[in-house]
């Protein structure tokens, strides 16, 4: 559904929210870029880079807000899953609004965030890997405001690191459905006995 966000003394924006597969999770797609190059995610718990600006910051301080991922013309929240959408809609957009002319879509994080699509330069197996995932799991868990990081690959044990962003972090369909396809896909396509270790840890419309 497409609304306007809104915030006394700033020009008005449009966004469209989105639910997710991720009940804990909402897309707002904007009508601008939010994110250049890379994409990126920010956590509550962690500093925020310098130069990330005061709409990350806002976005962060809303009360049960984890993660803040940005794509493109997207932004996908997360919360810890005790706070209502609804509740927090209103104040989610009015910061976005207010802040949102001061974002700069260009920032790239600093060093320790890890880049979400592109595996390592010097790792032909992870390099290999990305491919055949950019032909056929990303599209989808991107268009759902997901990611999918490959942390690492062991040749011997066969088995893939993998760590899920933006809507996917911490949901439970990354450990299923989304997890067969992952498996199943990656054994068709490269290794007949590769496994999928996930990173994340699990617990567990606006």
């Amino acid at each position: 559904m497409s609304t306007m966000a809104e915030s006394e003394g700033h020009p008005s924006i449009e966004v469209q929210v989105q639910a997710t597969p991720n009940p804990r999770a909402r897309k707002i797609i904007l009508d601008r870029i939010v994110k250049e190059g890379l994409n990126a995610v920010y956590e509550a718990a962690a500093p925020v880079p310098e130069g990330a600006g005061p709409m990350v910051e806002a976005l962060l301080a809303v009360a049960h807000i984890t993660h803040v991922y940005l794509s493109d013309n997207i932004i996908t929240m997360t919360q810890d899953g005790s706070g209502d959408w609804v509740d927090m809609g209103a104040e989610i957009l009015e910061k976005l609004a207010a802040t949102i002319e001061q974002h700069d879509p260009s920032f790239d994080p600093v060093a320790e965030q890890k880049p979400v699509t592109v595996a390592s330069k010097d790792d032909a197996n992870l390099n290999a890997i990305s491919e055949v995932l950019d032909r056929t799991i990303r599209p989808y868990l991107q268009s759902h405001g997901g990611e999918l990081d490959l942390v690492s690959f062991d040749p011997d044990t066969h088995r893939l690191t993998v760590h899920f962003q933006g809507s996917c972090d911490s949901c439970a369909g990354s450990t299923g459905g989304t997890m067969y396809a992952l498996e199943g896909t990656l054994r068709a396509e490269y290794d007949p006995h590769i496994t999928i270790h996930v990173e994340n840890e699990y617990e567990g419309v606006w």
